[in-house]
């Protein structure tokens, strides 16, 4: 983005665009409901028939087109209201500049660079003459360039870079704005021959509800919901985070396991709320951010999927790319954690594994079948910095150990007498020999008393949570 696009543009307009797609989403809502608990109702208790059937069929298919137009101008305007707020922090630090640099009659030109007067003290009977100058982004050339400006006499000099700085970067800020958002809306664009039908639509769109949920329902700039990454491909790609990533001190991001996906994203948004309410609790004095990052497709099942390494492996990367993104965006380093649960621990260890550089500070491992290393510090942090935790009742703790070593025994019993600490994919993190720590959790509840194995999901709770929440803020468990 340049100087004269960013100087003319109006933030405000994609906000009130956002409210547009609001007021759309609302008519769409609203229309479905009339269609839904009127009109069907209606049709249905007067008419009977083939003919009252198919258009009764009718009716439902359009219900679902106007829930579908609800959810997607639910997400369209989250979006633009996201743009709208990064560029008005970069449109308030151009004018500033601007504004500043004119009250000291230094002239700003039309492509952001700064002339400057002559000014300072007579050497050799002159006034040291004035000059142009432009905008430094780079870390090593804006010293310099700031240093040559305090060498020179002319006082004028030395602001003058200053404002074209500030200039610069605020260029910066908007035009990384902008390719953080195009691709964002463009995902949410739908074809031109879509056709909204069936219960398996309407599982994604449950997904989307519930994101756009947050953005209905958040109370104040803390608990501000972003939307990071949006796809309704395969089984959908969801990230979104709980506070600010680009300004927060803490950025946790929790990476999700077996059966994680877009129509059931609700669950996977709410854990990484409750662990950014009590970081909150426990660090008021710093913010933390708690991303849920679903940005790969997750195994579905617990004996077939979950046994593959494949899908960890095409995960690696754009994890490592997400996190290196989070660290640019600080333009220095942030306290950062990685939270990997279930399969998602995998995930997340695969991609410190591969990384050596990868700008992570704590890791965190739950209800894990193995990372993909057999011991802390090749995670390629400090081990005293991997923490891992498993419920007695999680009934992860029967993955098996590597194929062919149980073949005469079952998982449970090749562990308790042989090695105790081999699973499916390495060491298990909670054992001695990972040379990891560990923290406190719950037994959990037993097998089959909530669901299949309900102690596997209770993490987010009680003292696990609060020491998760210490562990992210940099605090000692």
């Amino acid at each position: 983005m340049d100087f004269a696009t960013l100087r003319a543009l109006k933030p405000s307009e994609f906000s009130d665009s956002a409210d547009g797609y609001r007021r759309m989403r609302d008519m769409a809502s609203a229309a479905e409901e009339r269609i839904e608990q009127q009109i069907t109702v209606a049709m249905r208790n007067a008419n009977q028939g083939e003919a009252a059937t198919a258009a009764l069929k009718q009716l439902r298919e359009l219900a679902r087109n106007f829930h579908y137009t609800q959810a997607e101008c639910g997400l369209v305007g989250a979006a633009l209201d996201g743009f709208a707020y990064d560029l008005e922090a970069a449109k308030k630090k151009l004018d500033a500049a601007v504004g500043n640099a004119r009250a000291e009659k230094i002239t700003v030109h039309s492509d952001g660079s700064i002339s400057y007067p002559s000014g300072g003290q007579e050497v050799d009977g002159k006034l040291p003459g004035g000059g142009t100058v432009t905008g430094l982004t780079d870390s090593t050339a804006s010293a310099v360039g700031r240093q040559a400006a305090g060498f020179d006499p002319n006082p004028h000099h030395r602001r003058a870079q200053e404002y074209a700085d500030q200039i610069a970067d605020a260029l910066k800020e908007a035009t990384e704005a902008d390719e953080k958002w195009a691709p964002k809306l463009r995902t949410l664009k739908a074809d031109d021959d879509l056709t909204v039908s069936g219960r398996e639509l309407q599982k994604p769109l449950d997904g989307m509800d519930a994101i756009q949920s947050r953005f209905d329902n958040y109370l104040d700039e803390i608990t501000r919901p972003y939307l990071l990454g949006f796809d309704d491909k395969k089984l959908g790609h969801v990230v979104m985070s709980v506070g600010n990533t680009d300004t927060a001190d803490n950025v946790v991001t929790y990476v999700p396991g077996t059966g994680s996906k877009l129509s059931s994203i609700d669950g996977d948004i709410s854990r990484a709320e409750l662990l950014q309410d009590q970081a909150t609790t426990t660090d008021p004095t710093h913010s933390t951010a708690s991303v849920m990052w679903l940005g790969y497709d997750a195994p579905q099942s617990l004996l077939g999927d979950a046994t593959d390494a494949t899908w960890a492996d095409h995960a690696r990367g754009p994890l490592s790319g997400f996190l290196n993104g989070i660290d640019t965006a600080h333009g220095g380093h942030v306290n950062s954690t990685v939270l990997g649960h279930s399969y998602g621990t995998l995930v997340a260890g695969e991609t410190m594994r591969d990384h050596p550089d990868l700008p992570v500070d704590n890791a965190i491992l739950v209800g894990s079948p193995g990372v993909g290393v057999s011991h802390a510090k090749d995670l390629n942090i400090p081990a005293d910095h991997v923490w891992a935790a498993t419920a007695k009742n999680d009934l992860v703790n029967m993955a098996p150990p590597p194929a062919g070593q149980w073949a005469p025994l079952n998982p449970m019993a090749y562990r308790r007498l042989f090695d105790d600490h081999s699973v499916m994919y390495g060491n298990d993190p909670t054992s001695d020999e990972f040379g990891g720590r560990t923290f406190g959790v719950a037994d959990g509840k037993f097998p089959l008393t909530d669901g299949l194995m309900p102690a596997h999901s209770q993490y987010w709770e009680g003292d696990s949570l609060a020491d998760m929440a210490k562990i992210a803020t940099g605090e000692t468990t």
